[in-house]
């Protein structure tokens, strides 16, 4: 063994040395990335985002504020409006249910004049809208949304590049 002996020993202890801080930075670094964190965005067109962040991007629960005026309240996922959340036009009207990859799913819709409609989009399988579904459940006043659309525009909120 003599000369060899020595230099197994150490060639094994390197080996574990770095065996074992190899596992150390991945448990860190997962750990790093799936952390969240407040923070807060403002973009050139003056919207702006308060809210959790991870390593990902914006996921978590949040404020956003467009320009025009609108303000979005809840949940994140991938940069968008995704799951529970109630979106504020600046017209006064709001939209507070279920929003999947940034558009909002089912919920309920109130007017601007108080009527509130239980709203539902339908999706074909390949994810391209089909319907909007509006079912009058509270009336307020005469004039009725009739065959429009809910006007709320998917947003994916660009944090790299400071656009949404």
């Amino acid at each position: 063994m003599g000369v060899l002996g020595p230099f197994l020993r150490l060639l094994g202890f390197i080996i574990v040395v770095i065996v074992t801080v190899t596992v150390l930075l991945v448990v860190i670094f997962k750990l790093v990335r799936g952390k969240k964190h407040m923070a807060e965005y403002f973009w050139e067109d003056g919207s702006n985002y308060k809210g959790e962040i991870n390593y990902y991007g914006i996921n978590g629960k949040g404020v956003y504020f467009s320009s025009s005026g609108d303000r979005y309240e809840g949940e994140f996922r991938k940069n968008a409006f995704d799951g529970e959340g109630a979106y504020f036009c600046a017209d006064g009207s709001s939209y507070v249910g279920k929003f999947e990859k940034g558009e909002p799913v089912e919920g309920e819709f109130t007017d601007v004049n108080g009527n509130v409609y239980r709203y539902r989009y339908r999706y074909m399988t390949n994810g391209a809208r089909i319907t909007d579904e509006f079912t009058l459940i509270h009336k307020e006043s005469e004039e009725l949304l009739q065959g429009k659309e809910l006007n709320i525009d998917p947003v994916r909120l660009d944090i790299k590049s400071g656009k949404n």
